[in-house]
């Protein structure tokens, strides 16, 4: 498990059966409802089922604990349970896993709704991890420009953006190589190098080749790609 923070919420929204049923089926995210002295699933949502994998039935055969990638120990979760007073919430992430075995990180927003029973909100944050791991990759990218090609930060920022290969046919484009030759260099077709092509200018934000021609060969330049 991870950091968790806390935040209060009022004991009787979430000790009414209305409400908690309206939560249940609304919840675009997994949700789940568990005892706390076993920790055995009484209760999970349409997109629980969904999410996992697992039929109804199979769930309320199951575990808090059955899935959990690391499994945390019984003992730190029962303290949890005991220091945990009703109506607070407890946040926390990890990696789950689905009845195919495949796994997906987790946040996990978790409340006592009395001294039985416990509810556990899991939001699937794989796209937001990957989301991470791109911005992470740019970051990285741009540096390894600036310290390659001594361009200014801002240059590199935006070339950052671009994959590999669309760094290669841009430095190429400012080299002013045609798009005949840039398929010949890199074993594509022209078709291939305008789709290149295109996607470089919209993610540049250039509203015309013009444009890009001229900014690529400005990038050669201080990047000292010139030929």
């Amino acid at each position: 498990m991870g950091d968790r923070s806390k935040e209060s919420l009022g004991n009787n929204l979430w000790r009414s059966t209305e409400n908690i049923g309206r939560f249940l089926d609304n919840s675009p995210d997994s949700t789940f409802v568990s005892r706390i002295d076993n920790f055995q699933f009484v209760d999970v949502n349409k997109s629980a089922i969904e999410n996992y994998g697992y039929s109804r039935e199979e769930f309320l055969q199951m575990q808090i604990f059955d899935i959990e990638v690391e499994k945390p120990l019984r003992e730190q979760v029962r303290k949890l349970y005991n220091e945990t007073p009703v109506g607070e919430v407890i946040e926390v992430t990890g990696l789950n896993k689905r009845k195919d075995g495949s796994t997906f990180p987790v946040h996990v927003r978790f409340c006592k709704l009395d001294d039985e029973y416990a509810v556990a909100n899991v939001h699937d944050t794989t796209l937001l991890k990957q989301a991470d791991e791109e911005l992470e990759r740019r970051i990285e990218k741009a540096i390894r420009l600036i310290s390659n090609h001594k361009v200014s930060a801002k240059a590199a920022a935006s070339i950052s953006l671009l994959s590999d290969r669309e760094i290669e046919v841009f430095t190429l484009i400012g080299r002013g190589v045609s798009p005949l030759e840039i398929a010949k260099e890199l074993c594509i077709s022209v078709r291939t190098v305008n789709s290149h092509r295109e996607h470089i200018k919209n993610k540049l934000n250039l509203k015309h080749v013009r444009a890009l021609i001229l900014y690529a060969g400005e990038w050669v330049k201080d990047a000292g790609l010139l030929r």
